[in-house]
């Protein structure tokens, strides 16, 4: 009965060491702070953005504006984004939805972008110290033909510049379509 009860009792210490190991890991941060506060950037206020489109307005494209939303995902480790076509001040529909999220092995934040056509797009979101980002994409669209984009933008002035770049077949970027995407309410 002894034997049982030192068992016992190495058992309850184990597992107590384990629970307060286990706590206090899980209580480090693994997201590093410029992540986090880039996160708050975007989703502060109502996390709503619009950036005019009349630049690039045509029988194809017949928008006025777009909008982007973000909100924080759960337990706030991650951020939640919808982009939508405005037309004549109103939502015209949805065009993406994206998962923004920070990835602990690699240590990198990666961003998901899904599209209402099947178009499908990954990358990598580089921050730099002064929030500016450099976020270059993988997309695949519904047939399976692969490309690459590449999106520099920084916030200045509470506004967000943003300049895209598609990939030429040499590797080399080329300017497309630049947007100032402005804080709104929702």
């Amino acid at each position: 009965m002894n034997k049982i009860k030192q068992k016992v009792t190495y058992l309850t210490v184990v597992f107590i060491q384990f629970c307060i190991t286990a706590t206090a890991q899980s209580t480090q941060d693994p997201i590093p702070v410029k992540v986090r506060l880039y996160w708050e950037t975007l989703t502060k206020d109502s996390g709503y953005w619009v950036a005019d489109n009349k630049s690039y307005n045509n029988s194809n494209e017949p928008f006025d504006a777009y909008g982007l939303i973000w909100i924080l995902g759960l337990a706030n480790n991650s951020v939640n984004g919808t982009l939508y076509a405005i037309r004549n001040g109103k939502k015209a529909g949805r065009l993406f939805e994206y998962k923004m999220f920070y990835h602990p092995s690699k240590k990198r934040v990666i961003i998901e972008q899904f599209g209402t056509d099947g178009t499908y797009g990954i990358g990598e979101l580089v921050i730099d110290a002064d929030f500016k980002t450099d976020l270059i994409q993988d997309f695949t669209n519904p047939t399976g033909i692969g490309y690459k984009t590449r999106h520099i933008e920084e916030i200045k002035n509470e506004d967000r510049y943003s300049q895209s770049y598609n990939q030429k077949p040499n590797g080399d970027w080329e300017k497309s379509r630049f947007y100032i995407w402005k804080r709104e309410k929702f």
